[in-house]
């Protein structure tokens, strides 16, 4: 996957790394969608790059658990369209893609939606509320000083309030950080 972060045989990880693997079922479940294992069983994608860094294991899953499940705060739809616009913008490596290509298909986009999220443009056929979410992702992820005015009283507006804002805010942002992983390590999708 990345000559940059090799994966770690699970023989060689130490017990924090090991937390890893452990916060990775927990937080996928049996029934994942996308590879986070390599045929030999080793992390791959973020999760890889993050066992050269084990302190920050249990903080990164505590904090990348607490931001996917905003769940009813932001629709399953809603989450996938905000980390497609973020990917975009960072121009995030084919495993992000991978991954959330195959969510997205799970919680119903069609495949055209999902081309055109993945390609910076909001899908057509999507809700008011999930095309703001995409716009807004967008802008926050594209911006390095704050958000318009424009775009904070459009998202407030039609997200009814500034609770599913700060939510939106924190996804973009866990995802801001996913895609430095990816991106420095160089991770590509499974084959």
């Amino acid at each position: 996957m990345s000559h940059r972060f090799p994966p770690i045989p699970p023989s060689s990880l130490t017990p924090l790394q090991r937390t890893a693997e452990d916060e990775c079922a927990k937080m996928f479940g049996a029934d994942v969608p996308f590879r986070y294992k390599n045929e030999e069983g080793a992390l791959i994608g973020p999760y890889g790059v993050l066992l050269y860094t084990p302190t920050l294991i249990p903080a990164w899953f505590a904090l990348a658990s607490a931001v996917t499940k905003q769940q009813p705060i932001l629709s399953p739809r809603e989450k996938e369209l905000a980390v497609f616009a973020t990917a975009f913008v960072y121009n995030s490596p084919a495993y992000i893609l991978y991954a959330h290509r195959a969510i997205a298909a799970r919680v119903g986009l069609s495949a055209a939606q999902i081309v055109k999220a993945e390609s910076g443009e909001v899908p057509e056929g999507v809700s008011e509320e999930e095309s703001v979410c995409y716009s807004t992702a967008y802008e926050i992820a594209s911006s390095k000083g704050k958000l318009s005015e424009e775009g904070w009283e459009v998202a407030v507006r039609v997200l009814r309030g500034r609770e599913r804002v700060a939510a939106l805010t924190n996804l973009v942002a866990g995802y801001v950080y996913t895609s430095f992983l990816v991106n420095v390590g160089g991770i590509e999708a499974p084959e």
